[in-house]
């Protein structure tokens, strides 16, 4: 078996069994390279030696893929900065190695620490570096070159929020991987990028039937469900605008211009201006223009008459979206269809999820 194929089924096999880290493979560079003894991880990409793929037991080769796909995800080329690299570089497979280890109980051939469970390649870092001995690059399969790319950075942190959207669906995520998607969620990565990364788990989460199978694994033969819906939509989306004198109308236009992205995801987009009492209800198909928004009120804020009026017509959204600044009434109880808040001001909502608008 040629080193293509035998990449291409640990991948196959990554998808069905590890999706989380299969979906990460899928998106990184796999580039042959020659003058390299096993692997080097260069930004955002990974350069393998091809015989040394072809002599080499799958397992091994498996989860010696997955500590360097664990360095592009927690994005360690950029995070090196003016640290000594020999001791950098044992940080960061330690981190890595632990989580593989410990974790997930995979079989590693490179250095573990149990003293350093949990602990950030940052945190293992301050430590080692008190002993010049650990100057050294001991023990590592992998080459790391380390690049200040942002884009790259980006790309991967984009991958990783993909990566977690597709494991959820499927129920599955590496064990230890909290504190990075932790990281990532919070809105470091652009907050319309979010939005939209939550809607696609809402719909994700839809029905799902066998009969149009999911083209992106097509090409790997594996068959899984697709949505029933035919456009892969939202069966309803509602999204919640707080109308009070504390929005700007800047924030107001910018929210809008992605609702105008966001409501093609929904087969019935349902907006609810509110302040402290609702104003208007539009309702808009999957192939409606929306038209120009008036915005009353302008007075206190209460979140309350949203829900009830939920509640009232009998509505259970596949997603509500509701656009505040976090400071207002809440209901007692979460409703049990999915909630997220996105936020002009830094505000720890009491239920449901939330990301935080960029300023502009």
């Amino acid at each position: 078996m040629n080193h293509e194929e035998k990449l291409k089924k640990i991948k196959v096999r990554l998808l069905v069994n590890e999706p989380f880290f299969g979906h990460l493979m899928s998106s990184i560079d796999m580039i042959p390279h020659d003058n390299i003894p096993k692997f080097q991880v260069y930004g955002n990409k990974i350069y393998y030696n091809k015989t040394y793929i072809e002599n080499t037991d799958n397992l091994i080769l498996t989860n010696q893929l997955l500590h360097c796909i664990m360095h592009i995800a927690f994005c360690h080329f950029v995070r090196k900065r003016d640290r000594r690299s020999g001791t950098w570089n044992k940080s960061t497979d330690i981190a890595i190695n632990n989580i593989l280890k410990f974790e997930n109980n995979k079989r590693i051939d490179g250095i573990t620490d149990n003293k350093y469970r949990s602990k950030s390649a940052e945190n293992i870092y301050e430590d080692l570096k008190l002993d010049e001995n650990n100057n050294g690059y001991e023990g590592g399969f992998d080459l790391h070159v380390d690049t200040y790319d942002r884009q790259a950075e980006e790309e991967a942190k984009r991958n990783v929020v993909e990566a977690h959207a597709v494991a959820r669906t499927i129920g599955t995520m590496p064990a230890g991987m909290s504190s990075l998607i932790k990281d990532l969620l919070e809105p470091k990565l652009n907050w319309k990028e979010l939005l939209r990364k939550f809607a696609t788990e809402c719909f994700a989460n839809e029905d799902y039937s066998f009969t149009n199978p999911r083209k992106c694994l097509l090409p790997y033969e594996i068959y899984c469900a697709s949505l029933m819906h035919e456009a892969d939509t939202l069966r309803e989306l509602v999204v919640a605008v707080d109308t009070s004198g504390s929005i700007r109308d800047q924030e107001l236009k910018e929210f809008f211009a992605e609702i105008r992205m966001l409501h093609h995801l929904s087969e019935k987009t349902k907006v609810i201006t509110c302040d402290a009492a609702i104003h208007d209800v539009y309702t808009l198909n999957i192939h409606d223009t929306i038209k120009e928004i008036k915005f009353k009120g302008r007075g206190g804020t209460d979140f309350r008459p949203v829900f009830k009026y939920l509640k009232e017509h009998k509505m259970s959204p596949t997603l509500l979206l509701y656009l505040t600044d976090g400071y207002g009434g809440y209901p007692e109880k979460a409703p049990e269809y999915p909630t997220m808040w996105v936020l002009t001001e830094k505000y720890e909502v009491p239920w449901g999820q939330s990301i935080l608008m960029e300023k502009t």
